[in-house]
């Protein structure tokens, strides 16, 4: 009785190994063909190169981004950024000038980082301004709407 378990289990065992060597051919079968899993290997290796390399390559100098927050600094001072957006214009004053000092100790990564919120922050004051200007603009026209209509009412009584 034992024997026949045995033989049984020993079929049943053969039986599922050739089943799992056929589904492995067959699969085999259905994925890529060898070379492309090679070409997109390489490609892989190359993404991860380029990758590598970009993240252990030196930060030059944001001369470039340094100029355009000066500018637009300016661009804020000019449009009364001082006047009318305060705190805005104060922080990017600010982070230009800890992006200058960045600049001097060579730390460029901070430099940049700061230059571009120096820029943004510049860009938000020029805009507060404009719009505060308009706004003030829109006031001044109203009370005239209104001077207007009360001198016509006047008159026509």
């Amino acid at each position: 009785m034992i024997k026949n378990s045995c033989n049984h289990t020993k079929s049943s065992l053969q039986r599922l190994c050739s089943m799992y060597n056929s589904m492995d051919e067959k699969m085999m079968k259905n994925t890529y063909p060898p070379k492309l899993n090679q070409i997109v290997r390489g490609i892989g290796m190359a993404a991860g190169a380029v990758v590598l390399m970009a993240g252990c390559a030196s930060t030059s100098a944001p001369t470039e981004q340094m100029a355009v927050s000066r500018a637009a600094v300016s661009n804020a001072m000019g449009a009364g950024g001082a006047e009318f957006a305060p705190v805005q214009f104060k922080s990017a004053s600010d982070k230009l000038t800890a992006a200058e000092r960045a600049m001097a100790d060579k730390d460029f990564e901070l430099a940049l980082r700061l230059a571009e919120q120096a820029e943004v922050d510049a860009k938000l004051a020029a805009e507060m301004a404009r719009s505060a200007k308009a706004q003030r603009a829109a006031a001044a026209l109203q009370d005239d709407i209104r001077v207007l209509r009360q001198e016509i009412e006047r008159q026509s009584k």
